[in-house]
C-alpha cells in the first residue's frame, strides 16, 4: 500500500505547472528509482537511456539494480505533446525479477527545456514495476 501512495503523491506533483516547453526531439539519458512487486519485493536505482523521435514515437532502455539483483528492458514510446504528457511504453524485459514482454503507462512534465520527470507503472512477465525517473535531452 505504501508504495502505491507514493505513486499518486509522485503523480499529483507531476500535474503543478511546468516551464512552458516541449520535450525536444533527440537523445536523453538519466536516472530512476524503482520498485518491483514480485517474491520478494524489491526496489533501487537504474539509469536509461532513448531516443525521443519527431511526432512523439521513441525508444527507451532501461536497467535497474535493485536490492535482489537487476532487471531492464527495452520499449517503443509514444509521448503524448505538451508541458504535462502521457507516456506509452511496450516491449520485453528480462531479469533476476521479471521477465517477457513488458508495456507501461505513465504521466511525464517538463521541468525545464531540456529536463523531464516521468512517473510509470508498468507489467514485466506479470510484474509490477513502477518507476520515478528524472532524465536530461542532450
Amino acid at each position: 500500500m505504501k508504495f502505491y501512495k507514493s505513486i499518486v503523491l509522485s503523480a499529483s506533483i507531476l500535474l503543478m505547472p511546468t516551464a512552458v516547453m516541449a520535450k525536444p526531439q533527440g537523445w536523453y539519458a538519466g536516472g530512476h528509482y524503482g520498485a518491483i512487486d514480485a517474491q520478494p519485493a524489491s526496489e533501487g536505482p537504474g539509469i536509461n537511456l532513448g531516443y525521443q523521435g519527431d511526432g512523439g514515437w521513441g525508444v527507451h532502455g532501461e536497467f535497474t539494480r535493485d536490492t535482489v539483483g537487476t532487471f531492464g528492458g527495452v520499449f517503443a514510446t509514444y509521448r503524448t505533446s505538451g508541458d504535462i504528457y502521457l507516456l506509452f511504453k511496450g516491449g520485453a524485459a528480462g531479469g533476476r525479477s521479471a521477465s517477457g514482454l513488458a508495456g507501461g503507462l505513465g504521466v511525464g512534465g517538463n521541468l525545464g527545456s531540456a529536463l523531464n520527470l516521468e512517473l510509470d507503472a508498468n507489467s514485466y512477465g506479470g510484474s509490477g514495476v513502477a518507476h520515478l525517473r528524472l532524465s536530461y535531452s542532450f
